[in-house]
């Protein structure tokens, strides 16, 4: 018999068994972990993979935009892409975004305010010389509050011809299959924000940690990963750096080599703001260091006068590094791409030139030789 296949147009419908908090209260951050049984969805993942989930808006943001919009939720619509009739409220509800204003709807709200001066600000937002203003509108507003700011009148089906769909989020699956058996972990980190005046929030991550309820039902399906994956060889070494939830992946690499037992030797390096409030799933990797599973090393960025991050602590064990790299070790990056990964980068190939004694060109090849062999993986955002 075929195993079913789920995908981001049949998802599988999940339930949210378990959430609790990743940090602590005196944390500025906020991240949950979660408990997801997929029972019965005959859904396989391993190592690497991630959870593609569906979310649902905001009820007051949809609330919001029903009002500025003077529809009640009730009016129907047909939907751009599929053609089906909907009401309004299921459609803004499970179907598009509505948390950013698109080019086709500002294009719209200049065609249709009887506001002058609105036009004119609108539509010279809307020339190719102003993208980074334009792009400023887009990052400022929601729908509810540019309506609220800039009454146009347009019918409800225009305007839902301007939505995009809502896609779905990607997030690390934080469990080994095999150690959890039909459950999914995930270490979620919302999202939080301010502009015009107004709070913000990333609409999965709000999702996730807030707005669903446990025994909730959850949208989702398995995005495979592409080249980040635990070694095929148990016996090999594993070096890996996740910084915040970019750790979520380590651990179901960590629970997959515990639960088959290989014999490789594991090394995390994990950072965050402060080690008492910012330490995702800290006990249980205290534990595992305990247990001669893992050698730790951890950077807390505001514990001391001066900051520390995990490329520093990279650079403090760089001879180790080496060592274990010249052992056929593998080297393993999730989390930001903007800075972190591309810091840690920095500090390998510092270690490169210092302990291999490679030139500056020596050690760019060598970390190009890492990647092309699969020994140098990166799930960067």
């Amino acid at each position: 018999m075929t195993k079913q296949q789920h995908t981001r147009t049949s998802p599988f419908i999940a339930l949210l068994k378990e959430r609790y908090s990743l940090t602590k209260e005196g944390s500025k951050k906020n991240a949950s972990h979660l408990v997801i049984d997929i029972s019965g969805s005959e859904m396989e993942y391993s190592p690497g993979d991630s959870a593609a989930v569906i979310a649902s808006n905001d009820p007051a943001i949809i609330d919001k935009t029903l009002a500025a919009l003077h529809a009640s939720g009730e009016e129907n619509i047909t939907a751009k892409k599929s053609g089906e009739t909907l009401t309004i409220g299921e459609y803004l509800t499970k179907h598009v975004t509505i948390t950013r204003l698109t080019r086709s709807f500002v294009t719209l709200a200049a065609e249709n305010t009887t506001d002058d001066t609105a036009k004119k600000k609108l539509s010279t937002l809307l020339l190719p010389d102003n993208k980074e203003a334009f792009q400023n509108l887009i990052d400022t507003y929601h729908f509810w509050d540019f309506l609220e700011e800039h009454p146009i009148t347009l019918s409800l089906q225009d305007f839902c011809n301007t939505l995009l769909p809502l896609s779905p989020r990607l997030y690390s699956i934080a469990s080994s299959k095999d150690a959890v058996g039909e459950e999914i972990h995930l270490a979620v980190a919302l999202v939080k924000y301010n502009t015009n005046d107004h709070h913000r929030y990333g609409v999965c991550s709000h999702y996730l940690c807030e707005l669903a309820q446990l025994n909730d039902r959850i949208s989702l399906y398995i995005q495979k990963a592409h080249n980040f994956t635990v070694p095929e060889n148990p016996n090999t070494d594993i070096i890996m750096v996740g910084p915040g939830t970019g750790v979520a992946p380590f651990r179901a690499f960590i629970q997959e080599r515990i639960h088959t037992n290989a014999p490789g030797k594991n090394w995390l390096f994990y950072g965050d703001w402060t080690e008492e409030n910012d330490f995702c799933y800290g006990e249980y990797w205290k534990e595992l260091e305990a247990s001669k599973k893992l050698r730790l090393d951890t950077a807390f960025s505001r514990d001391q006068d001066y900051k520390i991050y995990v490329q520093h602590k990279i650079l403090e064990n760089g001879a180790d590094i080496w060592k274990w790299l010249q052992g056929g070790a593998h080297f393993y990056v999730c989390g930001d791409a903007k800075y972190m990964a591309k810091d840690v980068s920095a500090a390998l190939h510092n270690i490169a030139m210092e302990h291999g004694n490679l030139s500056d060109e020596e050690a760019s090849q060598y970390f190009i030789d890492m990647k092309k062999s699969g020994r140098y993986q990166q799930d960067i955002y």
